[in-house]
């Protein structure tokens, strides 16, 4: 007996987090991997570093658990209120937030966690969309096909998040 491949992905976006908090416990300005040319260490931690593959990476992860587990289960989705399972683990997401900056006081998790439940919220409110008036898979899947062009345009033309040059050095 293998575990569902969704679990997989929450293990993933544990090490990503654990990863993460390891990155923001480094003394400002250290690069990571130290030593290692500029655009490695540009997608870790660099001196150019917009979005490195921490924390979002874990988003990545959150984003493939639930994918698997929709796919999986996509039968029993069919109704508006199986949305409500959005809402629930959207709820639960706030409720570690809340701990993270009540109880146990994480930067990282409390950002990771409030952007989380957030994504959450609006992918089951896509999906309760999706159920309710049949707008179906194909018009929302336009949505995901695009984000890649976006995250390279913002990255490393707008930004300069790889090469340390872009389009930044005019806009500011």
């Amino acid at each position: 007996n293998k575990p569902p491949l969704a679990w997989w992905y929450v293990g993933a976006i544990f090490v990503v987090m654990a990863f993460y908090l390891w990155l923001k416990s480094l003394p400002e300005g250290s690069h990571v991997p130290a030593g290692w040319p500029q655009i490695v260490q540009n997608t870790i931690r660099g001196p150019y570093s917009v979005f490195g593959l921490a924390p979002w990476l874990g988003f990545a992860f959150l984003g493939g658990a639930i994918g698997v587990t929709v796919r999986k289960y996509r039968e029993h989705l069919n109704t508006t209120k199986s949305c409500l399972w959005f809402l629930a683990l959207a709820t639960l997401l706030k409720l570690i937030w809340v701990v993270s900056v009540t109880v146990a006081p994480s930067e990282g998790i409390a950002w990771f966690t409030a952007r989380s439940a957030q994504v959450v919220a609006f992918l089951g409110l896509l999906r309760w969309v999706e159920v309710r008036f049949g707008i179906g898979v194909p018009r929302l899947l336009c949505v995901g096909r695009m984000t890649f062009e976006i995250y390279i345009v913002h990255v490393i033309v707008l930004y300069g998040g790889i090469f340390g040059f872009g389009l930044k050095i005019w806009i500011s």
